[in-house]
């Protein structure tokens, strides 16, 4: 049969022997340099801000927030839609005008032709 390689316990063993050769490593080395010990925990001198800081925080400290600019645009959307449908509704009633003067000029026949202008006729000479 061909060999597996190694086993778990193989593994565990492996590692083990590491792990003790690591600690007497690091037990000589404070033996010889008692300074690289553990050092005492210090609070730093300027505690590390959560969150932004810098000059970005400060640009989005003074800027609006994005519910207050989605308000704006909002109010904005609302004014424009506004505006096209009345445009809208105003056009169609010009094309409905538009189509009864033919509808009209197409009963009249060829013979009668009645235009009716806002602007006024052209004065002749």
């Amino acid at each position: 049969m061909a060999d597996r390689g190694p086993t778990v316990g193989d593994l565990q063993a492996g590692l083990a022997e590491i792990d003790d050769r690591l600690r007497e490593i690091q037990k000589r080395l404070l033996s010889e340099y008692p300074d690289l010990g553990v050092l005492p925990l210090q609070a730093p001198e300027h505690p590390t801000p959560k969150g932004r800081y810098g000059p970005l925080a400060e640009i989005l400290e003074k800027g609006p927030r994005p519910a207050e600019q989605a308000e704006l645009r909002l109010v904005d959307l609302r004014r424009q839609i506004d505006a096209l449908a009345e445009l809208r509704a105003r056009l169609l009633a010009s094309i409905r005008e538009l189509l009864d003067g033919y509808d009209a000029a197409l009963r009249a026949g060829p013979e009668v032709v009645d235009v009716r202008l806002d602007a006024p006729e052209p004065a002749t000479s």
